[in-house]
């Protein structure tokens, strides 16, 4: 009796989920024209967020600085964040030399460090290079962004410290090889105006003499070539304008739209196919209950005889 129960009870279960299947399936094959109705309006949903969206244009460039280190530039681009996501505009415009519309016009900007991108100068300092992405709403605010970004970056009192003293030293060594140089060559014009007497002897190798003169000019032309770069920070390569706006997407707006539309259609078959699950449901219930009463009739005849 229990094993027949538990069978009618599996095939009920069977029933019940084939009887759902085939109401979903139904409910594609009857209704595809809705579901194809759902697909291109969910296509023409994201056209027209493409279309309205505002457009965001990105775009890189890349500095490089041996005073700027990169925990300060990670904390000027949070500083610049936090004034962007809480639209203060105003302190952004103050900040890179704009306008507060001009500012109004910067979606984000972010700051990073090149890994590999790290050398070491003679004089021991690490030169760090710097990767900076912005997305803006508009490509004409890319020039002066650049120059804002650029004084930003320099515009700081340990900063122009640190450049004044390379600027001092390099200066510095740049006089002491001239001097050294100086020395060099009227040794140099001594020892040709003594050559033309044969019965003089050098007590010292010429040739070492030009070798320190080559060394000391490598030296200074070292030096000249810091002084050039002293700045504390040098743009190795620009904002680059591009057309394509980074964000939206046409293909990424249609598939989108696509899938919420054909979502929206499923989720109706599928709020369809659970009621009539339901209906099955209680059918099987009210014809459950009669047999059952039968049954328990029966037993207790069965008890009274």
């Amino acid at each position: 009796m229990i094993i027949q129960k538990q069978t009618s009870e599996d095939i009920d279960v069977i029933a019940l989920l084939a009887k759902c299947a085939m109401a979903v399936n139904e409910s594609i094959i009857k209704h595809y024209k809705m579901l194809l109705k759902g697909l291109l309006m969910g296509v023409a949903a994201g056209a027209v967020f493409y279309f309205v969206c505002p457009k965001r244009y990105s775009s890189r460039l890349i500095i490089q600085s041996g005073i700027l280190t990169e925990s300060y530039a990670a904390n000027i681009a949070q500083n610049l964040k936090e004034l962007l996501k809480e639209e203060n505009y105003l302190e952004v415009a103050r900040k890179l030399g704009m306008t507060k519309d001009e500012a109004s016009r910067i979606f984000s900007i972010e700051i990073q460090t090149i890994e590999g991108k790290k050398g070491t100068p003679k004089d021991g300092e690490l030169v760090n290079a710097f990767l900076v992405t912005v997305q803006i709403f508009n490509n004409a605010v890319l020039p002066k962004l650049q120059r804002g970004i650029l004084s930003l970056l320099s515009n700081n009192e340990y900063v122009k410290i640190r450049e004044q003293q390379r600027r001092r030293y390099c200066e510095g060594m740049i006089a002491e090889m001239d001097k050294e140089l100086a020395s060099i060559n009227s040794m140099k014009q001594m020892l040709f105006a003594r050559k033309s007497k044969s019965f003089d002897a050098f007590l010292m190798d010429p040739t070492s003499i030009y070798k320190v003169s080559v060394e000391l000019s490598k030296e200074k032309i070292g030096y000249q070539n810091q002084l050039e770069l002293a700045d504390s920070v040098q743009l190795v390569e620009g904002f680059t304008t591009y057309k394509k706006p980074f964000s939206p997407r046409l293909i990424f707006s249609l598939l989108t739209g696509a899938l919420f539309g054909v979502g929206a259609v499923l989720i109706i078959f599928a709020c369809k196919a659970l009621s009539a699950l339901f209906e099955f449901s209680e059918k099987k219930l009210a014809q459950a209950r009669p047999s059952e009463a039968k049954i328990r009739l029966n037993s207790r005849v069965k008890d009274f005889a």
